[in-house]
């Protein structure tokens, strides 16, 4: 079932409290001035809300596969600091860096390609990516292991700052880089 549906399903109400823990835990760290944010898998939103209440927002973008999210998205926030895109993230050609980059509950939709993948949100991220995937021993719908993880983000450029293991494993991976400052 996708995004979509299951909004539908819940009849627009939000995630699962734990899918919801891992943004808001996320957001939480964010400085108090305005970033560049991107969120990929942005599914519906939630991300979105919580870091506009937060006023944390400069410029948002949110890419997720599945047009019906965006469309549903697009119909609410119409700011102009929010871009969406409906595609595949390896796929799109970014044109710029963010402060942050959010990757909430995406990585285990993937086939393949988890190397390249975060590959490509380390050469996007300044300042840090906020991440999080179930942990295959505490979820049947978890692919990759803690262990097996972390030296994936740290090829990919990342340093890993802290892995808070719960149902999901959050990461919070910063940048590497003079600039790089939670």
């Amino acid at each position: 079932m996708g995004e979509f549906e299951n909004l539908v399903r819940r009849k627009c109400q939000p995630y699962s409290l734990g899918h919801q823990k891992m943004y808001t835990a996320a957001i939480e760290l964010l400085e108090a001035v305005p970033a560049d944010v991107l969120d990929i898998g942005c599914g519906t939103g939630f991300g979105l809300h919580h870091l506009l209440r937060k006023k944390a927002v400069r410029h948002y973008v949110g890419i997720d596969r599945d047009e019906r999210c965006i469309e549903y998205m697009k119909e609410r926030y119409r700011d102009g600091n929010v871009e969406l895109i409906c595609g595949d993230f390896l796929s799109w050609e970014a044109n710029r860096e963010f402060d942050f980059v959010f990757c909430i509950e995406v990585l285990e939709h993937l086939d393949n390609g988890v190397h390249s993948f975060l590959r490509k949100a380390g050469q996007l991220t300044r300042k840090a990516l906020f991440l999080s995937t179930p942990n295959p021993d505490k979820s049947p719908h978890g692919m990759h292991h803690p262990a097996i993880l972390r030296p994936i983000l740290e090829n990919a450029g990342f340093k890993v700052a802290c892995v808070d293991w719960q149902w999901t494993a959050f990461y919070l991976c910063e940048a590497r880089g003079e600039d790089a400052r939670c």
